[in-house]
């Protein structure tokens, strides 16, 4: 009677997953078209052009600034330097900003313990606030000064991702990849234990997936997400930028995916200590799902970033 009760908890517990997977039908295109909307408050400043992007990069400015691409002019709200350096950056498909602080050459504007702020730019004003503060278990050390390293819009599901290494150091491994309700300002879902830095949605396998670059290793990873928008299951590495371009030990900062299912990753030299933006040096890889192995395959293809 007990293993006869145990085979129908399983056979339970495999049906609720299974009804809690998206189908296979459906996650073929997710992620890989575009949603980010222009912000309405673009219209009324001085750089209303269709060059016109945000930026978290610029020598020299700090926080989040207008660019225009073509002529390098560029503009900020007020609101843009109350708030430190910033880094990791999103738009969604109604214009709002998301962005993440990072401590830049020193921590003096940006204190280890606020590492776990998300900010939010409204896409009708132009203000920036802070939106939610995430959860941790450790206080920042002397070894890591940073919190939030990774961002991500999910175009399918209105939700942001985002990743923490704060209170991570040498040997524990104590970041988070949170999935969050922009609208109810809520988390729904978190993966513990997991440093992550470039973060994409994409179902190019059949399957709705996060995939995560680690801050740790080269090695990229993904684990599926259902159709509630919780994780399903356990991470797996995909694919790793070990010995591949001039330096052989990228991380994967940015991950992105084309509109033909093609992974282009951005990689850096990332060892969780302060560096000058002037010193990070970036190099573009590209990867190919072969259907046929069920494996992504490393192409060398120079490509540009976008």
């Amino acid at each position: 009677m007990l293993k006869k009760t145990l085979i129908l908890a399983g056979l339970s517990i495999c049906i609720a997953s299974c009804d809690s997977k998206i189908k296979k039908k459906d996650a073929w295109g997710i992620g890989l078209t575009p949603c980010a909307a222009r912000p309405s408050y673009v219209a009324n400043s001085p750089l209303n052009t269709p060059t016109a992007a945000l930026s978290t990069s610029e020598k020299r400015i700090k926080g989040l600034v207008m660019v225009d691409i073509k002529t390098g002019k560029t503009w900020q709200h007020e609101s843009w330097t109350r708030f430190g350096s910033m880094g990791p950056i999103c738009t969604d498909k109604l214009g709002n900003t998301f962005v993440g602080p990072v401590p830049v050459i020193n921590i003096l504007e940006n204190k280890p313990e606020k590492q776990n702020i998300l900010y939010k730019v409204d896409g009708r004003t132009g203000v920036m606030k802070p939106f939610i503060e995430l959860p941790y278990e450790s206080l920042p050390g002397d070894e890591n000064p940073y919190g939030i390293l990774g961002l991500h819009y999910d175009c399918h599901a209105n939700l942001v991702i985002v990743s923490s290494v704060l209170g991570s150091d040498r040997i524990n491994e104590r970041g988070t990849i949170f999935i969050v309700d922009p609208e109810k300002e809520v988390i729904i879902d978190q993966l513990d234990n997991y440093d992550a830095m470039g973060l994409s949605i994409c179902g190019v396998n059949g399957e709705k997936r996060l995939y995560f670059g680690s801050s740790r290793t080269s090695d990229i990873y993904s684990i599926e997400v259902s159709k509630n928008h919780t994780f399903i299951g356990e991470p797996r590495i995909e694919c790793s930028l070990d010995m591949l371009g001039p330096r052989g030990d990228d991380k994967a900062r940015k991950i992105g995916f084309k509109q033909d299912g093609t992974m282009v990753v951005k990689g850096i030299s990332f060892d969780y200590n302060l560096t000058a933006p002037t010193e990070k040096l970036e190099t573009n890889f590209v990867f190919i799902y072969d259907r046929s192995i069920k494996k992504w395959v490393n192409q060398v293809i120079p490509i540009v970033f976008n």
